[in-house]
């Protein structure tokens, strides 16, 4: 391993403080702009909510003054949050599912305010509240491949495959998302969209992100020929086929649902692609790819929040259809995505 750029790295959870390589590397995917849209990230139980930030697993972090550890020095503050402590039910959700007890302490002595008026602004909020919760619950998200392998690691050639499995998922993605872009016929939508492709194709300057990842198989042994040459199983072919069609032909509704369902569990994949990489002995300069994503999927996924939001204001039939046909893009798009992950599994597994 040796040969291929390894060194012995130890095991543990990412430190969200750490360095992410030169000015001028974040510069160039994206990086330097995160402080532009700081984001609070929650784990959901019981549906979706925001709140105080709470401890969310790997990856996912916490402040309860509402600043990301990484921002600290920055001063800038992450969007407000609202409450679920006027909605008894999520409260008792919340309890089942083991909320931390001092962020329930808080909400249940704001329980007793008087219930605010719902405007449509809240209402859209939660809905897409809802739907992250569901995202970042799914097995999709947290497939039992992706949580062993970022504790145990894989072998060199296990290790080979998965990520040219994986590069089947993304090899298109920045055209696919191009299209979308211009089928959404909203400027603010358009604009998250653009914001999202500028990362991936290295806009303003820099190396776009795919080449990035050719470079870290490369730096795994695997040659440009072996590459292109690699015969994928159908569960990788069909992720992709499946973002392509949706992002290309689906109604645009239910192309957002499969955009927002995608953006919003790619942080944590990349944190256990990173950290499997990590516990398996590769060095900081060949799991770069993903220690960057780590970071810039966490605008990404406010970014695909943001850019569902259009679809969700007008007369009240039109709402209730696309409400339809976002979940349907969702739902289908987490499917797919766990069914990916079972088969890269599944080949990591015969290569053992």
């Amino acid at each position: 391993m040796a040969g291929n750029g390894v060194v012995p790295s130890g095991a543990g959870r990412a430190d969200p403080n750490r360095d992410l390589g030169t000015p001028g590397q974040q510069q160039c995917t994206g990086l330097a702009r995160l402080p532009r849209r700081a984001f609070g990230w929650m784990h959901y139980h019981g549906g979706g909510r925001r709140g105080q930030w709470a401890e969310a697993g790997p990856g996912l972090w916490s402040r309860a003054d509402g600043l990301h550890p990484a921002l600290l020095t920055t001063g800038v503050r992450a969007p407000a949050r609202t409450s679920i402590a006027s909605n008894p039910t999520r409260l008792r959700s919340a309890l089942a599912g083991g909320v931390h007890s001092s962020i329930l302490e808080n909400h249940m002595s704001l329980a007793a305010v008087a219930h605010p008026v719902v405007t449509p602004t809240d209402k859209l909020t939660a809905f897409l509240e809802d739907h992250r919760g569901f995202v970042l619950d799914h097995a999709g998200t947290r497939h039992p491949f992706l949580e062993a392998y970022s504790t145990g690691g894989l072998s060199a050639q296990q290790t080979r495959i998965c990520f040219l499995e994986f590069y089947q998922f993304i090899n298109k993605y920045p055209f696919y998302l191009s299209i979308l872009g211009g089928r959404l016929e909203d400027m603010s939508a358009l604009q998250e969209i653009i914001r999202i492709n500028a990362d991936e194709v290295a806009a303003f300057r820099g190396k776009p992100h795919l080449q990035i990842y050719r470079e870290f198989l490369n730096a795994l042994g695997v040659s440009d020929t072996e590459i292109d040459q690699y015969q994928p199983q159908l569960p990788s072919l069909a992720i992709n086929e499946h973002v392509r069609n949706a992002y290309l032909h689906s109604p645009v509704a239910e192309a957002v649902g499969a955009l927002f369902g995608l953006e919003t569990m790619a942080s944590h994949m990349m944190y256990c692609l990173d950290q499997g990489l990590r516990v398996s002995g590769y060095s900081d300069a060949v799991r770069f790819f993903f220690t960057i994503h780590v970071e810039l999927e966490k605008n990404h996924a406010e970014e695909s929040f943001e850019a569902a939001k259009p679809l969700f204001r007008g007369d009240e039939l039109s709402v209730r259809a696309n409400e339809v046909l976002f979940e349907k893009g969702l739902r289908e798009f987490m499917a797919r995505l766990d069914g990916f992950w079972s088969g890269v599994g599944a080949r990591c597994d015969l290569a053992a």
